[in-house]
């Protein structure tokens, strides 16, 4: 298929996480992977208007997995998480038991897993009616796959995107003359895991759609995810006005209260303080007053909500034990972010 893959790269699995490591050093800005725009999975041109690419793409992804041996890309779903690696991991497949246990310790995560599978399932739903003949559980198969392994609008990208994630140690893929290109950002020594960038994700979405939780990388807090604010008054609206100029504004009803969120993807909270986005968007929501102060009052209310200091990691299914780790680092990141705004 055209497939480039530098030689001194193998992947292994490592505390139970699979990653790709260097066999030997590898300097900094050197090819690492490589694949033909041309030959990845198209999509099929007969999907109705307006149909999202992710839809095109996930049904493509399944029309190929039905073919199994006559496709070419066979060997590609082999390197997929299976449905049985799936039911135990996931949090799609998460009972009501253990959602009381995630509601428990934090409810703005039970929230965002809920929104997640809400999303999931109306999207298998939607594909299923537009063209059974492939079944539900092979929709699910690749939807929760395409989660973990597209790469933006290339979609699945073989090999490459077996890559784990860093910000900071990670290069962005590129796309140019016809290939859809991976080089090194740093240099890395023997037996180090090599790293993608994904972009700053948030901290839940990368728990909940990856399926792990790597201590040793960068963390994120994406401030759409967890901060909404109120639509109650004359003054909360001309607030969101203000804000759609320059940003995307949301507007939902969560709880019976019409709130609204600010989404841009340079607007979060890394492990130490607030993007510069981030504090322009504190700014005018807080209307004259101090933003450090209004932000951090924010922060202190999600981290109030934040309650897995009372329990121990054995609290926790296997289905649910990277959160518990996910949930300290959040508890970290928002005493970080604290401090920093009040000091």
């Amino acid at each position: 298929q055209g497939l480039f893959i530098n030689e001194r790269l193998e992947r292994k699995c490592v505390n139970g996480v699979w990653g790709m490591f260097a066999r030997d050093d590898i300097v900094a800005n050197v090819v690492l992977a490589s694949y033909p725009v041309s030959k990845l999975i198209g999509s099929l041109d007969i999907y109705p208007q307006n149909t999202s690419i992710s839809a095109k793409q996930i049904h493509s992804a399944a029309k190929e997995y039905c073919r199994k041996d006559d496709s070419d890309y066979g060997n590609f779903f082999n390197f997929f998480d299976s449905l049985d690696y799936l039911h135990k991991y996931s949090t799609f497949f998460i009972n009501e038991k253990e959602l009381r246990i995630i509601n428990e310790v934090n409810p703005l995560l039970s929230r965002e897993i809920a929104h997640q599978n809400y999303l999931n399932q109306s999207l298998i739903n939607a594909l299923y009616d537009f063209d059974p003949s492939i079944s539900k559980e092979n929709y699910t198969l690749i939807t929760l796959n395409y989660n973990s392994r597209a790469i933006g609008k290339n979609g699945f990208v073989p090999i490459i995107e077996c890559f784990n994630h860093s910000n900071e140690k990670g290069e962005f893929i590129h796309t140019g003359n016809d290939r859809v290109v991976l080089k090194t950002k740093i240099k890395y020594t023997k037996g180090e895991q090599v790293y993608i960038s994904y972009g700053a994700l948030d901290l839940y979405t990368h728990a909940i759609n990856y399926n792990y939780y790597a201590s040793g990388t960068d963390h994120y807090i994406q401030f759409h995810k967890r901060f909404f604010f109120p639509l109650l008054t004359n003054r909360d609206q001309a607030i969101a006005r203000e804000l759609s100029q320059a940003f995307k504004v949301a507007i939902q009803e969560i709880n019976g209260l019409r709130v609204f969120s600010v989404e841009d993807k340079e607007a979060f909270l890394n492990e130490e303080k607030p993007s510069k986005k981030a504090m322009q968007i504190a700014t005018i929501l807080a209307q004259g007053r101090d933003p450090n102060s209004f932000l951090s009052s924010y922060l202190q209310q999600s981290l109030s909500q934040n309650n897995v200091s009372k329990f121990s990691e054995k609290y926790f299914p296997t289905r649910l034990k990277r959160f518990y780790w996910v949930l300290l680092k959040e508890q970290e990141m928002l005493s970080n972010n604290i401090d920093y705004l009040n000091a």
